[in-house]
């Protein structure tokens, strides 16, 4: 979907760290379609960053979550100015506190991966790598 007003989206990413790993979803839907990345989607008009990535991780992933922290803001430019979007990622670390794993929503898969080790068969997303070891190096 690209943007009609040309101007920046913004979406969250929920970051959720659990023993040394860090939860990631294959997108089975564009944009990104069959790349890996965190929960995440769109912030809905009256929703709070943090409300929008507890949401997105219950949606793909069936998991209960505490949103605790503003790690970052992430950038995406579109390659070419004439498709694509401009996002703003809000990544939020988030505090698992119930649920049962399974990927639903946009994702077709989920995994808890070694973020220093992470597959070099799988297209991962911008700044998962980064995000993924700084969340897991507490």
């Amino acid at each position: 979907m690209v943007s009609e007003d040309r101007r920046p989206l913004v979406g969250v990413v929920a970051v959720v760290a659990r023993a040394g790993r860090v939860l990631l979803v294959e997108r089975g839907k564009e944009p990104a379609r069959g790349a890996w990345g965190f929960p995440g989607g769109h912030v809905e008009f009256g929703e709070t960053a943090f409300q929008a990535a507890v949401r997105e991780l219950r949606e793909e992933t069936g998991l209960e979550a505490e949103a605790v922290e503003r790690l970052d803001v992430i950038e995406i430019l579109p390659r070419d100015s004439a498709r694509g979007n401009h996002y703003l990622l809000i990544a939020i670390r988030c505090r698992l506190i119930g649920g049962e794993a399974r990927a639903g929503s946009d994702a077709s898969a989920l995994e808890w991966l070694d973020p220093l080790a992470l597959p070099t068969d799988r297209r991962i997303l911008p700044g998962v790598e980064r995000l993924a070891r700084l969340v897991t190096a507490d």
